[in-house]
């Protein structure tokens, strides 16, 4: 069935607090690589509250979202009107954190630009972050060959504020270790740790579901992390979906990794201003 977000609660807003990660929760639809790439734009808020011509609850229940589609920069219609489960007494598909709607709402273009939320089942991360963004987004296959250069890649890539993303294997082997095969996580970092004998390179990814993460060396309940690596690593002990694990096992367990290249500086405030009237 259908229902309008006014027959659930009479507390909704677009937005409440702050945007991040923990907004995003995936429902019943495998559009994980979508929910990754607001993951990854959640550590920049503004990109997301930007895409809202309408961003503020309202009765008539019309929203505008503004995406970059074929070419252009254009105006998507949607209503909150969502796919709703009696079993699980929640909407289906992207839920919400609290009372506020954003996740769902892009999610619903999402799936109206695409044709229906059935042709959003499965898709590939650069894709939402195009639309998202207008900028150019690259995939890196993982080859056991090219590991140092890959995690410089991503080293580079978190130093630089870029928006990163990798899908795992589809190899049934993977489970065995807490890892969805086939699935899009959000790469959040690359990090490096300098000992007398050896340099510690991790990376740190986050499952969309918020929760279920990897079991084997450097996850939360390993047993080499001492207290200096985890004080320099950050290291918070919690089923939140989010993990660190090293670049070897990387490679091992995930097929690649999407890199979208924000353009910070004068050419986006630049952008900003020159389209300033799409955005109010």
């Amino acid at each position: 069935t259908w229902k309008r977000a006014s027959e659930v609660s009479d507390n909704w807003k677009i937005f409440e607090g702050k945007i991040e990660m923990e907004d995003i929760n995936q429902g019943q639809l495998g559009d994980c690589y979508f929910l990754t790439a607001c993951a990854s734009l959640s550590n920049y808020p503004y990109l997301i509250k930007e895409k809202f011509r309408t961003d503020e609850y309202n009765e008539e229940c019309y929203y505008e979202i503004i995406m970059f589609l074929d070419g252009e920069w254009q105006v998507v219609f949607v209503d909150d009107y969502f796919p709703w489960s009696d079993e699980i007494d929640n909407f289906c598909y992207a839920q919400s954190h609290g009372d506020e709607l954003w996740v769902m709402i892009l999610e619903k273009a999402w799936a109206k630009v695409n044709g229906g939320y059935a042709l959003i089942n499965g898709g590939l991360v650069k894709d939402p972050l195009i639309a998202f963004t207008g900028f150019p987004s690259s995939d890196y296959g993982h080859l056991p060959s090219q590991v140092d250069q890959l995690f410089d890649t991503i080293e580079q890539g978190t130093q630089k504020n870029t928006v990163m993303s990798v899908g795992s294997k589809p190899d049934e082997e993977i489970e065995e270790k807490g890892l969805v095969l086939g699935h899009a996580y959000t790469l959040l970092a690359g990090k490096s740790y300098e000992t007398e004998d050896e340099f510690i390179d991790l990376i740190k990814v986050r499952n969309p579901w918020g929760e279920g993460e990897w079991n084997g060396d450097w996850s939360d309940k390993s047993k080499k992390w001492t207290e200096e690596l985890k004080e320099y690593f950050e290291v918070v002990k919690k089923e939140d979906g989010i993990f660190w694990i090293s670049v070897d096992d990387y490679v091992k367990y995930f097929a690649s990794t999407s890199i979208c290249y924000l353009l910070y500086g004068s050419i986006i405030k630049q952008f900003y201003i020159e389209n300033e009237s799409l955005f109010k």
